[in-house]
């Protein structure tokens, strides 16, 4: 395997691990805001969010992508890439819903496209440049 095969696959297991480290982010927030604050699931799901973004970005910044690059830059994108995967989620489950589709297969398709979304825009534009090995 060259050099450039065994980073690349490096780095999409590195986004996929921290993408599953960030959703356990939300939920344990999502968790300690309903059990521990008494907030609403609603108001728990959108602070855990907020919440995890931050500590997921790190993750993916500096163990996925190992960007180098400007850090407000790259994480000004990386909110707006949050907020589109929020509108891409939401619209998805609406035209499932529409479909006749099971709450499960909503959820399933949602994830896949916006785990595809983020790898094409994270690798290709919000960490774009600035990379390095270390």
């Amino acid at each position: 395997m060259s050099v450039r095969t065994t980073h690349g696959l490096r780095t999409r297991v590195a986004f996929l691990a921290c993408g599953a480290s960030g959703f356990a982010l939300y939920t344990a927030f999502s968790l300690v805001l309903v059990r521990v604050a008494g907030l609403r699931a609603e108001q728990a799901a959108f602070a855990a969010v907020m919440l995890a973004i931050v500590p997921t970005f790190l993750l993916q910044k500096h163990v996925a992508f190992r960007h180098r690059g400007d850090v407000l830059g790259s994480f000004a994108k990386y909110c707006m890439l949050q907020g589109c995967n929020a509108v891409a989620i939401a619209a998805l489950a609406w035209a499932g819903r529409r479909a006749g589709l099971p709450d499960v297969g909503t959820v399933v398709i949602s994830g896949a496209v916006v785990v595809a979304l983020s790898w094409m825009v994270l690798s290709g534009v919000v960490f774009r440049g600035g990379a390095g090995r270390r």
